[in-house]
């Protein structure tokens, strides 16, 4: 799942985020708290990643700033997870 939350809670499926958006994504494979570490490292090093917090226990990365989609899912699965639509 990849969607977007605008600041008035309204969510669309875009390819590239604006400044200050927030992007959830489905991640498997992450099974601990390094796990997280992992993934947030790597998102944090894009260029345009503003934040970034993972969750291992509910499967989800929340990504804010404006990020191209494509990088993100690219950087997760380097590091060793999975990107689930």
């Amino acid at each position: 799942m990849i969607s977007t939350t605008t600041g008035d809670s309204k969510t669309q499926t875009v390819g590239r985020l604006t400044a200050g958006m927030e992007r959830q994504l489905t991640v498997t494979g992450m099974n601990c708290g390094g796990c997280e570490s992992t993934v947030e490292d790597a998102l944090s090093a894009l260029e345009g990643v503003e934040d970034v917090s993972a969750d291992n226990e509910a499967d989800t990365v929340t990504v804010e700033g404006d990020a191209d989609e494509g990088d993100l899912v690219a950087t997760i699965e380097d590091a060793g997870f999975e990107v689930s639509a």
